[in-house]
């Protein structure tokens, strides 16, 4: 999965219901929006098509059953960027359905807008905000990219490990950190954390065409409206 030496791995444990592992320290920087907006658009490059290459291998692992959406050993998901974080649950899922996760992910969404807005969201948003909210459900119920693939859901560039190669000004070992968010979510939710995401950074089509090539059929349209729509309910800056 890693680009570069694998770190190894110096210890695991099970703590009752809680796990850890220990491994080596990565070298090389985390590749913040400063440094990379400084890189040559050939290093930018690079870099997110080694991104991409790592995220079409993670996305190859199959769920335990088709149509799984949660963590491994049928754990529920963590809502770390409020994806799912309504009324003070700790943890959502597993779901054994899409239809399941999609209630619960559309529910949380007009929880979060009515919470943010009270008694005004009528009159704040505009009338395609309401439609979004309003009509969310029917787009999304037969929307392309529901198969569940192998999600990093905190894919930012503050958990990317950079190191330069020796000899090239271009190019970089690239080394993905912190997985605790790691589990099978629908493949639209990798493409639309990407697209999101890259809007932080120079030249975002960069980055979005070099991951767009780790999915077998990148559910794009889905992506623009998921992101429209958080964007309208308040959970964009929670996310990014």
């Amino acid at each position: 999965m890693l680009d570069g030496p694998d770190p190894e791995c110096t210890n695991a444990e099970d703590l009752h219901e809680y796990y850890y592992l220990v491994m080596e320290y990565i070298p090389g920087e985390n590749c913040l929006t400063e440094k990379y907006n400084q890189l040559s658009e050939t290093a930018r490059t690079n870099i997110c098509r080694k991104l991409g290459e790592q995220l079409r291998l993670l996305r190859e692992v199959s769920p335990p059953h088709p149509t799984y959406y949660g963590r491994i050993d049928n754990q529920g998901i963590i809502p770390l960027h409020r994806l799912l974080g309504y009324a003070g649950r700790t943890y959502h899922g597993p779901y054994h359905s899409h239809d399941a996760f999609l209630e619960d992910l559309l529910r949380h969404g007009e929880a979060e807008a009515v919470w943010r807005y009270g008694d005004a969201f009528p009159d704040i948003f505009t009338p395609y905000e309401k439609m979004s909210l309003a009509y969310g459900r029917q787009f999304m119920i037969n929307a392309p990219g529901q198969e569940p693939k192998l999600t990093h859901v905190d894919l930012k560039f503050a958990n990317i490990r950079v190191q330069s190669i020796p000899g090239s000004d271009d190019d970089y070992n690239v080394v993905i950190i912190d997985w605790a968010d790691l589990c099978w979510l629908p493949s639209y939710i990798q493409a639309t954390l990407t697209i999101m995401r890259s809007g932080t950074f120079d030249k975002a089509h960069i980055m979005e065409w070099e991951l767009s090539q780790a999915f077998d059929s990148f559910p794009y349209a889905t992506a623009l409206f998921l992101e429209a729509y958080w964007n309208k309910v308040g959970l964009y800056g929670n996310i990014v």
